[in-house]
């Protein structure tokens, strides 16, 4: 009797041990894009006014483009190290919870992102002409295309679907996304 008692109990206490560790995974992933968002939104409002204010000059424009470049990477290694791509079951006919945790994951890091490349591309229309004079801005705006790239492709591969949430976001900057650096965030997204 003892033994049935315990056979029941078990996937209780399976469930209960498991929901901690999954709880974990989504926080990881949406805590390392909202931190991220925290760090590179005031270089590239800076980057944004000091161009406005017609302040921006090689020194400075290198300054905040270096930083937004280290960002991208720090950001992108910390999403590679969050853990391995979720895996979620087949959900039941009704959406379980597994099902609905992806989905606020994807709608939730894909706002962030879109509302963090946005205003990148903004500030770095702004500072377009300024681009043609200084050569070392423009290897700069190809090695932050490269960042954006490899980031996008690093929360891609621990939350599927992302990148479409993301394509749906910003195709109404898709034509400037083009001219980024070689491209390659626009063509990642399908523009």
């Amino acid at each position: 009797m003892l033994f049935t008692r315990a056979t029941f109990a078990l996937p209780l206490l399976a469930g209960v041990i498991a929901a901690p560790f999954e709880l974990g995974k989504r926080d990881s992933v949406v805590s390392v894009i909202d931190s991220f968002n925290s760090t590179i939104t005031p270089t590239i409002q800076a980057l944004a006014d000091a161009a406005s204010a017609g302040t921006l000059n090689e020194t400075s424009a290198e300054s905040y483009l270096s930083t937004i470049y280290s960002d991208l990477n720090a950001a992108a290694s910390a999403v590679s190290g969050t853990s391995a791509k979720r895996a979620f079951a087949t959900p039941p006919s009704p959406p379980g919870p597994p099902a609905l945790a992806k989905r606020d994951d994807l709608d939730e890091v894909g706002a962030v992102l879109a509302a963090v490349i946005e205003e990148l591309v903004d500030a770095i229309e702004q500072i377009a002409d300024d681009l043609k004079a200084i050569p070392l801005i423009g290897e700069l705006i190809i090695d932050i295309d490269v960042g954006l790239d490899t980031l996008l492709k690093g929360v891609e591969e621990v939350l599927d679907g992302v990148v479409e949430v993301l394509a749906g976001l910003l195709k109404g900057v898709s034509a400037i996304l083009a001219g980024l650096g070689n491209g390659l965030t626009a063509a990642l997204l399908g523009f």
